[in-house]
């Protein structure tokens, strides 16, 4: 029987929570779903894939050449895949039997839908932000998103509302994502510009761009823990809140048609994301304010780093992502 789904995860050092999740999996009856999960590790470095891809024989794993990043991973485990629909999941989910089914025969009936995905819960069952809205003026500040979405329900459903019919919406999450071979290929993949964070946008951008509707189905439900590999230490959460702020800077950077056109964005990135977190360094540095002194102190840090060097060479991408490009040669879809 012909693979029909490949389930692919892409991990760094988060074996406890996929443990979990590939139990989870191997629950689902492969055989009915005709499924393949492949694992991507992305060079953890401490030893344990070895004995994971022992424990779980009927899983592939893939080492990666480096901690190249989010969609460099799921781009790495798409090009060993062999099934007609890929799934990109995180390792920190948990899937009940059925729900997979379900969301497989929902993407077969809408065929206009290129990227779908689905309701997810916190560990007490409440409903997490599983898609968004891009960037405007009524949906970039919490103020005017809340009032966007009382008067406009339509066009700006709240992500935590209890929504009982498939919902088309601007993004969805990158840890729940379903999509046929055909539409990823034609999406040309995951952009590994992104090393973490928006790659999800960009590739819903680039969904709708192609004329490919993004939805989200609130009758499927996975459980969507968090506090994976990025939340592993001070050192690694300030880099990674760090690096929500730069993939927003790349990501106005691709979808800006000239360097003109892209200031309004920046701007905007600037004002509302990095002054608050480089005022929170300064203010927790010199003890004004209570907090985890580190972790502000170590992502003014690393931002400070990131602009002084986009100002030196005039590129916006993630200094990991540039160093990775260099190194490796992948292209941009």
């Amino acid at each position: 029987m012909p693979t029909m789904v490949s389930i692919l995860i892409v991990n760094y050092r988060c074996w406890e929570k996929l443990s979990a999740c590939l139990d989870s999996l191997l629950t689902e009856h492969p055989d009915t779903l005709a499924t393949e999960i492949i694992v991507v590790d992305n060079q953890s470095n401490d030893g344990k894939m070895v004995a994971f891809s022992q424990r779980y024989p009927t899983v592939r794993f893939i080492e990666n050449a480096g901690n190249l990043g989010f969609a460099n991973g799921c781009n790495l485990a798409a090009n060993h895949a062999t099934g007609e629909v890929l799934l990109f999941l995180n390792p920190d989910t948990l899937v009940t039997p059925g729900q997979l089914s379900k969301l497989l025969s929902s993407k077969k009936e809408l065929p206009q839908v290129g990227l779908l995905s689905c309701r997810q819960l916190d560990g007490k069952g409440r409903n997490q932000r599983a898609f968004g809205y891009f960037d405007n003026l009524w949906t970039t500040f919490g103020l005017t998103r809340a009032i966007a979405q009382r008067l406009f329900p339509e066009k700006y459903p709240s992500p935590r509302a209890d929504l009982k019919e498939i919902t088309e919406c601007d993004w969805i999450s990158g840890s729940v994502v379903m999509v046929e071979r055909h539409h990823y290929d034609l999406l040309g993949g995951w952009d590994d510009s992104f090393w973490m964070y928006c790659e999800d946008v960009d590739l819903c951008k680039r969904a709708w761009q192609n004329h490919l509707k993004v939805a989200y189905n609130p009758n499927v439900a996975i459980t969507h823990l968090h506090g994976g590999a990025s939340r592993s230490s001070s050192e690694t959460k300030a880099l990674t809140k760090s690096e929500v702020i730069i993939s927003k800077h790349n990501f106005v950077r691709k979808h800006s048609p000239s360097w003109l056109s892209s200031l309004p964005g920046h701007s905007l990135v600037l004002i509302t994301r990095t002054l608050p977190v480089l005022l929170a360094g300064l203010l927790t540095a010199i003890g004004l304010v209570a907090g985890k002194k580190t972790t502000a102190v170590r992502k003014s840090k690393h931002l400070l780093s990131y602009y002084a060097l986009w100002i030196k060479t005039g590129d916006s991408r993630s200094p990991r992502a540039r160093y990775k490009r260099l190194n490796q040669g992948i292209n941009n879809p």
